[in-house]
């Protein structure tokens, strides 16, 4: 059976790429609390989706993940030794469900939307394992960003890959399939969680 309604996730990487090797920000008395960063074991709710939606496709949600890198670099002139940071976060306030449509606030639309953000962590840990192989030379703000960008860009290609198999949640086996995919890789890539 095909429900049009059930069609879920448009995502979107937001690209951050900060190169500064200080960052000087405010202090700040409240917690970000529209920023959810990814750990082990955290779960999405329908509370986390705070958008409005602005959908007219007539997808059921939308996840907005960003991938966010910062680094600073020690040389003595003849070795570059970047350290990273490399964070996987869910935007609440640029995420929405259609809350028109009880039948868009599904457990398996959730489930699948959770994978989205999962998919994000992959990518995420993609990266740091990328980023710690690389031996860097003077031009290492250009081996870093060409690292960034093949690393987003194949975990782009995945996440489209992930809706096109599971028909955006509505094939219940590739669905499955995907959960088994993407907790495989998450203990796969262990060694690369968050720093």
């Amino acid at each position: 059976m095909h429900f049009p309604l059930l069609l879920t996730t448009a995502f979107l990487w937001v690209l951050t790429f900060q190169t500064n090797t200080i960052t000087e920000t405010a202090p700040s008395s409240k917690p970000n609390t529209d920023t959810l960063y990814w750990n082990d074991g955290i779960k999405l709710t329908w509370d986390d989706f705070k958008a409005k939606s602005t959908d007219t496709k007539g997808y059921a949600a939308y996840t907005f993940t960003m991938i966010t890198l910062n680094y600073e670099v020690k040389s003595n002139g003849q070795t570059f030794t970047p350290t990273f940071t490399v964070k996987c976060a869910f935007q609440r306030s640029k995420s929405w469900v259609n809350r028109k449509d009880t039948k868009s606030q599904t457990p398996e639309i959730l489930a699948h939307e959770q994978l989205h953000f999962t998919i994000a962590e992959i990518t995420a840990r993609k990266l740091r394992r990328n980023l710690k192989a690389m031996q860097y030379t003077k031009n290492y703000k250009n081996e870093i960003k060409e690292i960034y960008n093949k690393t987003l860009d194949e975990g782009e290609k995945m996440q489209q890959r992930y809706d096109k198999e599971t028909n955006h949640s509505i094939d219940k086996e590739a669905q499955k399939r995907w959960s088994y995919i993407t907790e495989s890789d998450l203990g796969y890539l262990i060694g690369y969680q968050s720093n």
